[in-house]
C-alpha cells in the first residue's frame, strides 16, 4: 500500500509518498546458494590491496589485469580523475559496473557541496517552496574564497566566534585550521596575498558539539545510490564515531587531537587506541545516547540524519550525469551538537575501505558484499526490481518515496533478507512458466510494482 503519507516539512506538492512494508510470510529456506546462480563467473579489478581486494575474493570473482576487461572496477582516485573524467572518458560495455559516476565531485568536493546547498536552497525559497528551503539548515554556514570572499567577511563581522578553514582539495585532515581573527586567513592577510593561495572553504564551527566521555567526535555514514535516473539511495545500518584522544576544549582551537576527529590524525596521537582504532561504532553508541537521552529523541535524531541525505542528494540530482553502468557509495561524516541536532561536515566519494582493526576489516567487507548484492554484478535477479533492504542496506528513497523510520544503528540479519529474496526469486519464476503458453511463447510479464504486491 502507498497510501501513507508522512510530513517532512516539505511543501504540499513535493511531499513524497510512503511505503509501509508488511511482514514476509515467505517460508525460510538454508543458504544464499538456493539463489539462483550467477550467469557466468565475475572478473573485477581493482589496485586497493585492502577490503575491497577482500570482498571480491571472498565472492570468487577472477582478478584481471586491466580495467578495460573487467566486468566490475572499483577505481581509484588516479584513475577517476585521469582517466575516467578525462575529455574523451572509456567506453564501457553493457556487461561493466563501476564505482563512481562522473561528475560525482559535485557532491563529494568541499566547495561545491557548499555552492550545490546554497544554489538549492536558494531556488527553493525563488520558486515559493518556503518550508522546503527552511528544511535545508542541516549544513553549517559555508563559503569559498576567494570568490564569496565579501560574503563571508560580512557574515564574520556580525557573528565572530570561531570557523574552520578547509583546503579544497586536501583529505584526512590535512592543511585544516580553525580561526578566530580574520587576518588568520591568507586571502585577508597583506603578507599572503603576494602569494598563489588554493582555494578554500571557510565554515562556521560546531563550537557545542556532544561529547563522549568529554571527547568530541563525528560519525562515519554510508549512503549507496544505485541510480540518480530515478534516484535511488541505500543507507546501511552500520557505521561508527571517530572520537578524539584529548578531552574537547574550546579554548585551545590549535590542538588538532582535541577538534579534529580524522583517524588520519588521531593515530599520530600517543593516546591513539590502537585495539579500538579510535572508532565507536554506531549500534553501540546508539544504546549509550538512548540510556541518557531515551528512544524518542534518538529515533528523531537518526530520521533527521537521514533526511539529510536524502536531501544533500536532491540538491545535486539534476548535475549528476546518471549511467546505469556506475553506482556510488558515499562516506558521510555528520557531527551532532549538545542538542542532538546533526550537522553535514562533509561527503566523501573515496571513503576508506581499510580496516585498522580486525572487526574494522569484517565490517567493512560486509559492507563491500551488501553493496555487490543491491548492484547485482551477478544478474542473480537481473534488474528485477530494487529492494527495500538487502543486507545492512535499507531504501530509504526511491522515485519520491521516502523511508518513515530509520533503521540506523539496528542489528543487520544479511542472511534473512537473502532467504527471503531467494524465495521471491524462484516464486517469479514459477509464474513466467505457469503464465507460458501452449505454443510455447511466455505471457506478458506485470509490472515490478505487481510482482512486489504478489
Amino acid at each position: 500500500p502507498m497510501d501513507n503519507k508522512v510530513d517532512l516539512g516539505m511543501d504540499a506538492a513535493s511531499k513524497p509518498t510512503v511505503s509501509r512494508k508488511k511482514k514476509s510470510s515467505l517460508p525460510p529456506i538454508r543458504s544464499e546458494k538456493e539463489l539462483p546462480k550467477p550467469r557466468r563467473k565475475i572478473t573485477f579489478y581493482t589496485t586497493f590491496k585492502n577490503c575491497v581486494l577482500d570482498a571480491c575474493a571472498l565472492k570468487g570473482w577472477k582478478q584481471v589485469d586491466e580495467p578495460e576487461t573487467a566486468d566490475f572496477h572499483w577505481m581509484d582516485r588516479q584513475y577517476d580523475e585521469k582517466v575516467w573524467h578525462a575529455q574523451i572518458p572509456p567506453k564501457l560495455e553493457a556487461h561493466q559496473i563501476v564505482n563512481h559516476y562522473r561528475n560525482h565531485w559535485e557532491l563529494t568536493h568541499k566547495d561545491k557541496l557548499a555552492r550545490n546547498l546554497n544554489r538549492f536552497k536558494a531556488q527553493l525559497e525563488k520558486d515559493g517552496k518556503t518550508k522546503t528551503a527552511e528544511t535545508y539548515n542541516f549544513y553549517p554556514e559555508s563559503f569559498v574564497l576567494p570568490g564569496e570572499a565579501e560574503g563571508f567577511k560580512k557574515s564574520f563581522t556580525a557573528k565572530g566566534g570561531a570557523w574552520i578553514v578547509k583546503p579544497v582539495s586536501s583529505a584526512c585532515g590535512k592543511g585544516i585550521e580553525i580561526i578566530e581573527k580574520l587576518e588568520e586567513i591568507p586571502f585577508f592577510n597583506e603578507k599572503s596575498k603576494q602569494e598563489v593561495l588554493e582555494p578554500c572553504v571557510v565554515q562556521q564551527y560546531v563550537a557545542n558539539p556532544l561529547l563522549i566521555d568529554g571527547k568530541k567526535f563525528d560519525m562515519r555514514l554510508y549512503a549507496l545510490v544505485s541510480s540518480f535516473n530515478p534516484l535511488c539511495i541505500h543507507m546501511h545500518r552500520d557505521g561508527f564515531a571517530r572520537l578524539t584522544t584529548k578531552n574537547y576544549d574550546p579554548t585551545d582551537l590549535k590542538n588538532k587531537m582535541i577538534h579534529l576527529t580524522n583517524v588520519a590524525v588521531q593515530k599520530t596521537s600517543a593516546d591513539y587506541n590502537s585495539t579500538t582504532g579510535g572508532k565507536l561504532y554506531l549500534r553501540p553508541m546508539k544504546l549509550l545516547l538512548v540510556k541518557k537521552y531515551g528512544h524518542q529523541k534518538v529515533n528523531e535524531m537518526m530520521r533527521e540524519i537521514q533526511r539529510l541525505v536524502i536531501e544533500s542528494l536532491l540538491a545535486v540530482k539534476s548535475k549528476i550525469h546518471h549511467d546505469d553502468h556506475c553506482f556510488e557509495l558515499y562516506g558521510y561524516d555528520v557531527m551532532l551538537d549538545e542538542n542532538l541536532k546533526p550537522w553535514l561536515i562533509e561527503v566523501n566519494a573515496y571513503p576508506s575501505m581499510t580496516g585498522n582493526t580486525d572487526d574494522d576489516k569484517k565490517r567493512k567487507c560486509e559492507i563491500l558484499h551488501d553493496v555487490f548484492g543491491i548492484i547485482d554484478c551477478e544478474k542473480r535477479v537481473n534488474g528485477a526490481f530494487t529492494p527495500a533492504r538487502f543486507g545492512g542496506f535499507d531504501l530509504i528513497y526511491s522515485e519520491g518515496e521516502v523511508a518513515e523510520t530509520s533503521k540506523l544503528g539496528m542489528e543487520t540479519n544479511t542472511a534473512k533478507i537473502l532467504r527471503r529474496l531467494a524465495v521471491w526469486v524462484q516464486k517469479r519464476q514459477q509464474k513466467k512458466k505457469m503464465k507460458a503458453s501452449p505454443n510455447g511463447t511466455a505471457a506478458p510479464c506485470k509490472t515490478q510494482k505487481d510482482d512486489l504486491k504478489s
